[in-house]
């Protein structure tokens, strides 16, 4: 009996877990996936305390991920945006070339040595309206990627995959069917804004800018005597603005605003003045934990005079689970895109680990793996014969079908006779006597003796052409033979003459070359003869 679909299909899950550590706090997303779909597990977030080190906050991470039993068999983090150098290529043609052709144009374009460096690239190619792929180049120094492993491996976990903050979102704007047109996607974190151009599904640009949350929390808590924690409440509760307006409540806000709407803006300003191709977004997304600011998305429509939204509600997409009911899903869109990104359903395939940074897979739960690989082999090696039993049954239906066949058309060809064992090898050798004799008589497909055709070809070709034909070989509707000329233009003046015989349906000149330790030209020459009805 077959296996069930969803039975063979578990077989091949696997857990992913985007782990997604900011400076405020950590975000998790488990998700499971399979060739054909993914469903998000579950979505956790574990707070840094303020008032202790990173070591210490990270080592609170690790116990925390002990006690949740989170997976960690398939980790994937991002390398801060801040920390990164990229560049916006567009190359007009498509293909293998373009990876190679990155690095050139890196090294004409940045001051900086590519030694020492790690180098991503994420490709977009396009055929209309006319060849081109735009690529998104991304290098990291192989000290910020050291440094990065270290982090995230002393908060208990080592990332199989190190992605772009940042590029990453593409996967989450793919999976929600927001990839039909260009869109600028804003991570509004604690401490920085990350800026995505995406399309096409790609991540075309990205940009860090030093504005986040925190700033803001500041300029509150200075403007208005207030301790960091009410700051905190003032942003979320009332906002940054005066109230009924989007008027800035103070100037030191003021500027973080203008900074932000105006760094966002120049992010995509050489992407979308290009005259030729233009990748103008449609409209702004903001997600991240500050994107709930009351007044920011409609502040930042006016100044930006594009359509802006808070992805606060993911649209009907399958495989969400706790995501789809989260009040505010939009913190955990970083962390989404990364267990995305280590699933069937990725849309990007940047990793930093790469060369002395590669992943070396845990092997812990191999014996595991192995069991489930013995279980799939056993049921194909069940299935093998009974494969082969009903390809045999198939088979030998389909071959009496084909001499019932046979036998009819034999009848049709030969009315009143007997049917033979093999009506097939008869038939074949009773054509084969029937062109015998069609041969002997001189007769071919357009009617006329291979004397005449010879006498046809002799009399068209220009004796001062200087053509040697040989290998003569007459089929019935077709001639073929070998021959040499001085030149190429005597050989191409034979085809036109022989064109214009009239039983000449199509004369071809193939394998032109120079005679081998010699002089002139040899080809190949095939007539295709017309035929008679």
């Amino acid at each position: 009996m077959p296996m069930p679909m969803e039975r063979l299909l578990s077989f091949f899950e696997s857990n992913v877990t985007g782990m997604d550590v900011g400076s405020h706090s950590a975000k998790i997303v488990e998700l499971r996936s399979n060739p054909r779909a993914v469903e998000v597990l579950r979505i956790l977030e574990f707070p840094f305390d303020r008032n202790v080190s990173q070591d210490e906050n990270l080592a609170e991470l690790k116990a925390y991920l002990q006690r949740e039993e989170v997976i960690l068999e398939n980790v994937v983090s991002a390398l801060p945006g801040n920390r990164l150098t990229q560049r916006h290529l567009r190359f007009p043609f498509v293909g293998k070339q373009v990876s190679a052709a990155v690095p050139l144009a890196l090294e004409e374009e940045l001051p900086i040595p590519l030694d020492g460096m790690v180098l991503n690239q994420e490709q977009r190619a396009r055929r209309q309206p006319k060849e081109q792929t735009d690529v998104l180049a991304v290098l990291a120094p192989m000290a910020e990627v050291a440094q990065h492993l270290e982090q995230i491996r002393a908060g208990g976990c080592d990332p199989s995959i190190v992605e772009i903050e940042g590029a990453v979102l593409a996967n989450a704007i793919g999976y929600l069917g927001l990839d039909d047109q260009p869109r600028l996607v804003l991570d509004l974190g604690h401490r920085q804004t990350n800026v995505t151009l995406v399309s096409g599904g790609k991540p075309l640009m990205i940009r860090s800018i030093a504005v986040g949350g925190h700033h803001f929390t500041e300029a509150l808590a200075t403007e208005l005597g207030l301790e960091p924690a009410a700051a905190e409440k003032q942003k979320f509760e009332n906002g940054i603005f005066r109230p009924g307006s989007l008027t800035p409540l103070c100037a030191r806000i003021g500027a973080l605003l203008d900074q932000l709407a105006r760094e966002t803006l120049r992010s995509v300003q050489a992407i979308v003045s290009d005259a030729f191709d233009s990748e103008s977004p449609a409209e702004i997304l903001l997600v991240g934990g500050s994107a709930l600011v009351p007044g920011l998305a409609q502040y930042l429509g006016e100044r930006t005079r594009l359509s802006c939204r808070i992805l606060s509600s993911f649209p009907e997409a399958p495989g969400l689970g706790p995501l789809a009911t989260e009040p505010h899903p939009e913190r955990f869109f970083q962390a989404f895109a990364l267990a995305l990104r280590g699933s069937s359903a990725r849309r990007t395939s940047s990793n930093f680990r790469q060369g002395d940074f590669g992943y070396t897979a845990d092997f812990s739960a191999l014996g595991r793996e192995l069991k489930r690989a013995a279980v799939l082999f056993a049921v194909v090696l069940g299935l093998w014969p009974l494969s082969h039993l009903a390809d045999y049954w198939a088979s030998s239906r389909r071959v009496s079908g084909i001499q019932s066949r046979v036998g009819a058309l034999y009848l049709e060809a030969v009315p009143g006779a007997a049917v033979p064992g093999d009506p097939m090898a008869t038939l074949q050798q009773r054509l084969s006597e029937t062109e015998e004799l069609a041969n002997h008589l001189g007769v071919t497909g357009a009617g006329a003796s291979p004397l005449e055709l010879l006498r046809a070809i002799h009399e068209r070709i220009p004796m001062e052409l200087d053509i040697s034909l040989e290998e003569l070989r007459l089929e019935r509707y077709s001639m073929k033979a070998r021959g040499s000329a001085p030149d190429f233009n005597s050989v191409d003046r034979m085809r036109e003459e022989l064109s214009k015989i009239p039983i000449f349906r199509a004369v071809a000149v193939s394998n032109v070359g120079k005679v081998r330790r010699g002089q002139g030209t040899k080809f190949e020459l095939s007539i295709e003869l017309e035929r008679q009805l």
